[in-house]
């Protein structure tokens, strides 16, 4: 069943001119959506350090998505008939989208007290970028297959570029791609350091490996579903996933991995209850390879994990450290907080003699959204979360959104223990391709 404000007819002498258009736009900004490539027309600096969260720039992935949104909206424009079924209720799915709405309103009207009003607005934009691919996505002009594989497909890429820079820990910068290089023995470089030396983190496609492994996140969710689908369990499947495990345990990211094994044990009960063969055996071969990653690098783990080092050390305090300051900003800006994406500009305000690789977001999307958006933002997103709940709960059964809050209670593992998902235009569009795959029924 779809979106009673988005089901409606194509007419026949329109649909193949735009329909066949945007569903290639659409598998082509999947398969992109990995590279980062981007035109940067200002840039931001503290001191000699440059600011990246006060960079102005536009994606290419971006400048496609917006295309694939007017051709949507010439679509949709073009044949304005709603057929309303009897057995789904307007007022729900008309109510999460004005929630939507009144939320993107509030993101873009932030920048009018924010601290820079250019970044407010472009991350209020992106953020209406998350919320659009999201209704796209959901109104079915591709199946879940389709979404998936594309998905998948443009995975491939980047994940041999995650195992070529951990094998041979090298990078390489490339304007084109995206890529910036990254020195093992730069201080700003993600290393993992013990008794083993310096060994730098796969990277991928992505400006860090945590971005990276919470791309495989959904990567590795997205194809349990894909193969899970098919009759039979296959060579293949098993070969991508022991690559993007493999590659998922070179990027060393900590909420990821816990991550990955709670959404493998939600498979395995899944598949133990629905008598899914292929699921439990992907999710079989899934939990073993875990551990034995797990083991084989377990020196590496273990200064990742007991936080030996004096690099881990100082990664924690910061950590700990950046909980206060988001609280104290917010303190400071209780009722409509800093402006959406003006975080670090508040930090800089209140602490300007940091150096300035210390400007960084509080690794919590929670208080990063309280800080950026203040109490008033945050109810008007508690309001969409609950519409859209409320609006999920019409169609879904109850087995499927019980499975749909445990999904939810993984992806809150990466919101509570890192900021991408808010903080950089790759993270907002997972959430996008995250949910909208829940709406998608075949």
């Amino acid at each position: 069943m779809k979106f009673s404000i988005f089901n409606f007819q194509f007419p026949i002498n329109f649909q193949f001119s735009i329909t066949t258009i945007l569903n290639f736009l659409v598998k082509l900004f999947l398969f992109i959506l990995p590279w980062q490539t981007i035109w940067i027309y200002q840039e931001s600096f503290f001191g000699d350090y440059k600011n990246q969260f006060g960079t102005l720039g536009f994606y290419v992935s971006e400048i496609l998505l917006w295309l694939i949104v007017l051709l949507f909206i010439i679509l949709y424009w073009k044949q304005r008939k709603f057929s309303i079924s009897n057995k789904f209720s307007i007022s729900r799915d008309r109510i999460f989208v004005f929630s939507v709405f009144l939320f993107i309103i509030y993101c873009l009207a932030s920048a009018f007290w924010a601290f820079d009003f250019s970044i407010a607005w472009q991350q209020a934009l992106r953020i209406m970028e998350m919320f659009l691919l999201f209704f796209i996505l959901s109104f079915g002009l591709l199946s879940k297959k389709e979404i998936a594989r594309w998905i998948i497909l443009g995975s491939v890429i980047p994940i041999f570029l995650g195992l070529f820079q951990f094998i041979f820990q090298f990078t390489f910068s490339n304007k084109y791609l995206g890529l910036t290089i990254q020195p093992i023995w730069e201080a700003g470089s993600s290393v993992v350091v013990g008794e083993f030396g310096r060994l730098l983190r796969a990277y991928g496609s992505f400006a860090h490996p945590n971005i990276f492994a919470g791309y495989l996140v959904i990567v590795f969710l997205v194809s349990i579903l894909f193969f899970g689908k098919k009759e039979k369990s296959t060579l293949i499947s098993y070969f991508f996933i022991g690559l993007l495990m493999l590659t998922l345990f070179f990027t060393f990211s900590r909420a990821a991995l816990l991550t990955i094994f709670f959404l493998i044990l939600g498979f395995l009960i899944y598949s133990f209850i629905n008598k899914n063969k292929i699921i439990n055996q992907i999710a079989i071969f899934s939990l073993v390879l875990f551990f034995v990653l797990l083991f084989s690098l377990g020196s590496v783990f273990q200064s990742r994990i007991l936080v030996e080092s004096v690099n881990e050390i100082q990664s924690i305090q910061e950590r700990v450290g950046s909980v206060s300051q988001a609280l104290n900003i917010w303190s400071e800006n209780f009722w409509f907080g800093v402006g959406a994406g003006n975080y670090i500009f508040a930090l800089h305000n209140l602490n300007p003699n940091f150096a300035g690789w210390l400007y960084q977001p509080v690794h919590n999307v929670c208080l990063l959204m309280l800080a950026e958006l203040g109490l008033v933002g945050i109810l008007l997103f508690i309001f969409l979360i609950i519409t859209f709940f409320v609006f999920l709960s019409s169609r879904l059964s109850k087995k499927d959104f019980f499975w749909l809050i445990y999904a939810i209670f993984c992806l809150i593992i990466l919101l509570f223990l890192d900021h991408y998902l808010w903080s950089f235009y790759i993270g907002l569009l997972l959430n996008s391709l995250f949910f909208s795959l829940i709406l998608v029924k075949k």
